[in-house]
């Protein structure tokens, strides 16, 4: 009974702590499709925001999202974690535009109508 017992200890500390263990860097890279919205965070806490690039066992390439800035390049070893941004669906932006397109006229109205100083 007992070392039934200490056999599922283990097993179960085991798994618990393979699944728990942080992914480096460039395993966090290859998980993200290249050309996807990131942002790295260095270990000094800088953050840089862009589309990633070429990597390599040591490096990755940030591209830029205004263009004509230079494409940076990343040392892993600098690297504290690489998260994807989440891009807004279709359906979001369109009910956001739909929401602006709606919203402002009415705003616009309320303030001209009853003549409320709401926007100056």
């Amino acid at each position: 009974m007992i070392r039934r017992f200490l056999v599922w200890s283990l097993t179960l500390l085991v798994i618990t702590s393979a699944e728990g263990r942080e992914r480096t860097p460039l395993e966090q890279a290859r998980k993200i499709p290249e050309g996807s919205e990131v942002v790295v965070t260095l270990k000094d806490k800088q953050s840089f925001a862009g589309r990633l690039g070429e990597l390599s066992e040591n490096s990755l390439t940030l591209w830029p999202f205004v263009p004509g800035e230079a494409d940076r390049l990343v040392q892993f070893q600098d690297v504290k974690k690489i998260t994807q941004r989440k891009e807004a669906s279709a359906a979001q932006r369109v009910s956001q535009d739909i929401l602006l397109v709606i919203l402002l006229p009415v705003l616009l109205l309320y303030c001209g109508i009853f003549n409320h100083e709401c926007l100056g």
